[in-house]
């Protein structure tokens, strides 16, 4: 019974985010097996991260992808496969349990650096072994993360060649929130010249000439566009896919993601995985028992539990007050309530951690 409350309230009180004892078990046995590995982006919020409290991004060596592999899975973590329009290659999802915390663990894993536009990445950047040669350690915990340097070059890299000549109808949009507080974070601990010589060392005098405005103040859309252009000349030789093809399926991600947003914010349910599916299949979870019992309840609970990461479809198999056929509804009127039973199905998922 405490580890189903632990699973339905996982860490609810708790006033600093707390590193998992089993991510961090993880990630040294990662170290001790020699796995070249650093945790490349967002160092602003790793305790969160290592809390379970977002993903934890990995770049891994990939000479080493195999031996990672291994480790994921002898730790109790299970791969996951992107969906329909969020895969990249050379990036896997692998979700875990931690016992202790009732909480979903999600390791998003990198043995590249796939970057690009909004809704695909169709570069692939020539600096993964750059930035784990000059991996830091966290001086809290001891887990390996990018250098600041790298990780301010990521940052402004990444924005550039999201940013779109139709962002001038709404430029805030572009650098703001979430990379904004990132960028303030990083510019305490960087200097402006120290990112401008990487990014000449890495991608060329351009790409630094262009980047050097974007050091010295807060970046706006001009200066991003700007950069833009440096890099897609400087990266033409690590291009995934042609001008035409990265047109077409940027433009199919993108109406496939923006209609499956709308239909689940009107509660739609959608009988089909968009996003990680399991290679061996999906774990149908049932609730039976009498009225009052509180499976309506344990049901909303684990849908929010699962759904952080996997899509949850929840079928009805009561004769009473759930969900009814056009045909049935007139036989529903007048009954008694009768929620006998409920079912909630990650379509072709398995909870992690589940046997």
């Amino acid at each position: 019974m405490q580890a189903v409350e632990r699973i339905l309230a996982p860490d609810s009180g708790a006033a600093e985010p707390k590193p998992l004892a089993k991510l961090l078990v993880l990630l040294r046995a990662l170290d001790r097996a020699g796995v070249v590995h650093c945790h490349f982006k967002s160092n602003q919020h790793l305790g969160a991260a290592l809390a379970g409290d977002t993903d934890l991004d990995l770049l891994i060596a990939r000479r080493a992808a195999r031996t990672a592999q291994a480790l994921f899975a002898m730790h109790g973590m299970k791969r996951f496969d992107a969906g329909l329009s969020t895969g990249y290659p050379a990036v896997e999802d692998w979700l875990g349990f931690d016992e202790d915390s009732g909480r979903l663990m999600h390791l998003h894993v990198h043995y590249a650096l796939p970057v690009g536009e909004l809704h695909l990445k169709s570069y692939v950047l020539p600096l993964a072994d750059s930035v784990l040669a000059a991996r830091v350690r966290d001086a809290e915990t001891g887990v390996a993360t990018s250098a600041p340097g790298h990780e301010m070059l990521l940052l402004l890299l990444r924005y550039a060649l999201k940013a779109r000549g139709r962002d001038r109808l709404a430029p805030r949009r572009v650098f703001g929130g979430g990379a904004l507080r990132e960028y303030r974070w990083l510019e305490t601990r960087v200097r402006p010249a120290e990112v401008c010589a990487l990014a000449e060392r890495e991608l060329g005098a351009e790409v630094a000439e262009a980047m050097a405005p974007l050091l010295e103040r807060t970046p706006d859309l001009s200066g991003l566009l700007r950069l833009r252009r440096a890099l897609k000349r400087a990266l033409a030789p690590y291009r995934t896919w042609s001008a035409p093809e990265a047109a077409l399926r940027r433009l199919g991600r993108e109406l496939v993601q923006r209609a499956t947003r709308r239909l689940r914010r009107r509660g739609v349910q959608l009988p089909r995985t968009f996003r990680r599916t399991s290679p061996i299949g999906g774990t149908v979870i049932a609730f039976v028992g009498c009225d009052g019992a509180g499976k309506s309840t344990v049901l909303a609970e684990m849908r929010r539990w699962l759904g952080w990461k996997l899509d949850v479809y929840g079928i009805y198999f009561g004769s009473g007050d759930g969900p009814a056929s056009a045909l049935r509804q007139p036989l529903t009127v007048g009954r008694p309530i009768d929620t006998s039973a409920c079912v909630t199905m990650p379509v072709r998922e398995a909870p992690a951690g589940a046997g």
